[in-house]
């Protein structure tokens, strides 16, 4: 499912996405998106994935302060749409011919089309091939972004791999114990 498309490349594992604010031809709406999903950037080398690490909703009020949309299109007839919805997303690591990596090769380009990831492809990332699973982008995901970021994108790896349930759940409060003896400090 179609989430929106690549606008911006901040880094090389920061992109931002412009997602429709209301449902509209096969989109999901960003107020359907959580933090801490797995998305998938179809890119020419393959496919980026990465995870939600934030949400920014932008009325653009200098350019129509209090009018109503049928003045809206009059005066600023350039900008059908003057609420904007971004998802930030941080990459952990990428598909190419079917086999998952941990690290990034490669960064998507502008106007890349981000789709939400479905559990069975989840799973195939985390999958090292003999069998088992991998959680190796741990480190990275939670450098750089907050515990929440963090420990919900493991509740949703859980989800999509109850096999690995026990693991992800010692893995989760790990995360929140390492964030709580940081705060302590």
């Amino acid at each position: 499912m179609k989430i929106g498309s690549i606008v911006q490349v901040r880094s090389f594992a920061e992109y931002v996405v412009r997602v429709p604010v209301d449902e509209n031809s096969g989109y999901i709406p960003a107020s359907s998106l959580g933090i801490g999903s797995y998305v998938s950037i179809k890119s020419a080398q393959g496919s980026v994935i990465g995870v939600i690490s934030d949400i920014l909703h932008n009325v653009k009020e200098d350019l129509l302060p209090y009018l109503p949309q049928e003045k809206q299109e009059v005066f600023v007839p350039y900008m059908a749409d003057f609420r904007s919805s971004y998802v930030v997303i941080t990459g952990i690591g990428c598909m190419s011919t079917g086999l998952p990596s941990h690290t990034i090769a490669f960064t998507p380009a502008i106007n890349d089309i981000v789709e939400l990831m479905h559990p069975a492809d989840i799973k195939a990332f985390h999958h090292t091939g003999d069998g088992k699973m991998s959680f190796g982008y741990y480190k990275k995901l939670t450098q750089s972004t907050s515990p929440a970021v963090a420990s919900s994108a493991i509740d949703r790896a859980s989800e999509a791999m109850p096999e690995c349930s026990g693991m992800l759940k010692a893995l989760k409060k790990f995360t929140e114990n390492r964030y709580e003896a940081g705060r302590r400090r």
